[in-house]
């Protein structure tokens, strides 16, 4: 199977190749079928990333989508940001479905409803998250399924996807209108009104939403003899979900990688300090080199992968990987791993996955 990184190449290229097949409806956009042009874009997308949402734009303008996972969003984003610069003078691509920024409106059967028809109620749910509440009497009438897919379609386009992914914990509908509500329209610089009581700002892009974690072991327990990450005592992902359905023998979002041909993987080690201050520095210095060296600056397009977290136990580190190359990184990362007095071991992200001792020293 060919990675992700190939497989994006491989796009771009169809893209620029095939660009007069695709050009012509963007030239009027929103002026005939738009059907050929979909169905010639699906295909080729099917090759990198199966059943991929996307959206035509402005003119020249093509948006993916997560949708609403944000752990497809690591894959939108390498994919969006690969775009060759001799089609990014004519071509706008982003990752996620983008903030509108002004009054959008949906045809539903008679009715047209638009961000100021939808009202909100927001909850904080711990210090960035937050629950809505939404109401709107079409929406009401309708059956659920329908109902939430409307309104997901206008809550993206009045937030940003990436920042609905990022600060929106849950959505429910409501019967009646309730106090407190407010329009839609407003919801972006309410959001951003309660951060800021944080200092804090919305976060545009869910790749970068990282959360600390942290666990207790019994007294009895040998933290050598637990299983890989059940010794974790501190630690931090931005792949919450990954990390869940590790601990609870699922693999969805290590599917939905594996199945674009990325690796969500992790590297680990016995490391040999008793102050977890000192293993927790020298594991930070070693995850830098290897991001600096090895997997190359993040959000470039040009990656081999990103560092998705990092933990620690009493005994073990561990470095979490998402890999657009799996193959490339590790002919390469012994490189780093030859300066460091460990032995060092490669697992794929699943709890049942066995591990195999990376080689240290020159390219393999």
């Amino acid at each position: 199977m060919s990675s992700f990184r190939a497989r994006v190449a491989r796009f771009w290229q169809w893209f620029a190749d095939n660009e007069k097949l695709l050009s012509p409806w963007f030239e009027n956009a929103r002026e005939g079928d738009p059907m050929p042009t979909r169905q010639l874009l699906t295909a080729a997308l099917n090759l990198v990333i199966e059943d991929l949402p996307f959206e035509f734009g402005g003119k020249f303008e093509i948006n993916f989508s997560a949708n609403g996972r944000r752990e497809a969003a690591f894959l939108t984003y390498y994919l969006a940001r690969n775009l060759p610069e001799a089609l990014a003078s004519r071509w706008t691509v982003t990752p996620l479905k983008p903030f509108v920024g002004k009054e959008f409106v949906i045809r539903m059967f008679e009715n047209n409803i638009g961000f100021g028809d939808i009202l909100i109620d927001a909850k904080p749910v711990g210090s960035d998250r937050f629950f809505l509440r939404f109401y709107n009497a079409t929406l009401e009438e309708m059956e659920e399924p329908a109902a939430y897919h409307f309104f997901f379609i206008l809550l993206d386009a009045a937030l940003g996807e990436g920042v609905s992914i990022s600060h929106i914990d849950g959505v429910e509908k409501a019967a009646e209108p309730e106090a407190g509500m407010i329009p839609l329209i407003e919801l972006r610089e309410t959001i951003a009104a309660e951060l800021a009581k944080e200092e804090r700002v919305l976060n545009e892009n869910p790749c970068e939403y990282y959360v600390g974690y942290s666990g207790t072991l019994n007294d009895e327990d040998d933290p050598a003899s637990l299983p890989l990450r059940h010794d974790i005592i501190t630690g931090f992902t931005c792949q919450n979900r990954l990390m869940d359905e590790y601990y609870g023998g699922q693999q969805n979002s290590f599917d939905l990688y594996a199945n674009a041909g990325a690796k969500a993987a992790f590297i680990w080690y016995f490391h040999d300090h008793e102050d977890l201050r000192e293993a927790l520095d020298e594991r930070n210095g070693l995850t830098d080199r290897i991001i600096r060296e090895i997997l190359g600056e993040p959000d470039t397009g040009k990656e081999l992968g990103i560092n998705t977290g990092q933990a620690t136990s009493p005994v073990r580190c561990y470095i979490d990987l998402l890999l657009y190359d799996e193959e490339a990184f590790l002919a390469k990362v012994g490189t780093v791993l030859k300066d460091y007095g460990y032995t060092f071991y490669y697992t794929d992200y699943l709890a049942d996955a066995e591990s195999r001792e990376l080689p240290k020293g020159w390219p393999q």
